[in-house]
């Protein structure tokens, strides 16, 4: 089931980022398995870093994790990793509650789409990134995640401002578009903020991927 789950995010991913005029079915596909591959490539190659990354913030040594994820980032660069792999790979984590794990390939993801900001569709990555560690923070809250309240101050609030900034100087050709985009992190930025007042408030999202259909 978790892994029709991940077929269905990843079919998204590639319509989202592949024009249908470019794309026949049996091309779709083939993108669709080679995402798939690049996702499973990532979980295996970045379990050393994701070890390190939630030791230390456990530690709350926040600028420390923030290294790791520099490091995991750079590797997956070198190799020519993409961010919907990358992204794909942190939707696996956030379904099995594997929290930090999720929010770190959140935050490399959101940095592989930040390399391509000049393609407009990459706007809605940075997007997805955000909206996924919105859900993180959700679930962590709902779970009683040990330590998430100060996680979530120190670490996921700057990180999730960092893609609203981001996006802000993405060079695109579309302002609505990339002003719709930035309403959205806006907006996930503020249910995060919410949910770490303690107030009760019912979350008003569909699951992430329902929007793209």
């Amino acid at each position: 089931m978790l892994l029709f789950s991940n077929y269905h995010f990843v079919s998204l991913y590639v319509t989202r980022l592949v024009p249908c005029c470019y794309s026949s079915p049996a091309e779709m596909s083939f993108l669709l398995m080679s995402f798939l591959a690049g996702a499973m490539k990532i979980r295996q190659k970045s379990r050393k870093w994701r070890q390190q990354y939630g030791i230390l913030l456990n530690l709350e040594k926040y600028a420390d994790a923030k290294q790791v994820a520099e490091a995991l980032f750079n590797v997956l660069n070198e190799e020519n990793f993409v961010g919907h792999e990358a992204e794909s790979a942190a939707d696996f984590y956030r379904n099995k509650s594997q929290y930090f794990d999720a929010i770190l390939l959140y935050h490399v993801a959101f940095k592989l789409y930040e390399l391509q900001n000049k393609q407009r569709k990459v706007l809605d990555g940075v997007k997805e990134c955000a909206w996924g560690t919105e859900l993180v923070v959700y679930d962590m809250k709902v779970k009683k995640q040990p330590g998430h309240r100060s996680v979530v101050t120190h670490y996921v609030l700057p990180l999730m401002s960092e893609m609203k900034q981001s996006m802000k100087l993405a060079n695109v050709e579309d302002p609505d578009h990339k002003a719709s985009q930035i309403a959205s992190c806006k907006h996930y930025i503020e249910v995060v903020k919410t949910l770490q007042s303690k107030q009760k408030r019912n979350r008003p999202h569909l699951h992430k991927g329902c929007q793209l259909m």
